[in-house]
């Protein structure tokens, strides 16, 4: 913090390294309101392994990366997300996994490009998660009354 490494109050030991790595992050501007997404990846300590490419995906109710073929979308308020809302999924592959996480129990309507796709997801009043395969693409979610057969617990 303040361009000083703190060193850890105790020994960790051979394998401890704490206190080895330290970010901070600071807005370059002001502002009443900063989001801050980290995307961690992880391999084996002795591999060459070339970290994947991230890409932001962020409206004003939204905020998510895609890295490889996993799409994870945040919602930016703590409040969960009750009203319909729109992100776009860059690039042209298939099979992407979709995750989209704060958004309110029920059943919702997902959209692709305008067309149905995947019809209906529920998330539960405990989750709140969306999670569904899918393309690149402009997608809308929009919370439905829920039709029979869903039920919303």
């Amino acid at each position: 913090a303040g361009g000083q490494n703190w060193v850890p109050e105790r020994d960790f030991g051979e394998a401890g390294e704490s206190g080895a790595w330290r970010i901070e992050a600071s807005p370059s501007t002001a502002r009443a309101t900063d989001y801050f997404l980290n995307v961690m990846q992880v391999s084996d300590a002795s591999s060459n392994t070339t970290p994947l490419a991230c890409t932001l995906i962020e409206t004003s109710e939204i905020a998510g990366t895609k890295i490889s073929n996993r799409i994870a979308i945040f919602a930016k308020d703590a409040d969960r997300i009750e009203d319909s809302f729109t992100f776009t999924v860059p690039g042209s592959e298939n099979n992407l996994k979709l995750f989209v996480a704060g958004v309110k129990e029920g059943v919702w309507k997902v959209q692709k490009n305008g067309e149905p796709h995947h019809q209906y997801q529920v998330a539960s009043a405990e989750g709140g998660v969306l999670y569904f395969t899918g393309s690149a693409g402009s997608y809308t979610l929009t919370l439905e009354q829920a039709p029979a057969p869903y039920q919303v617990n």
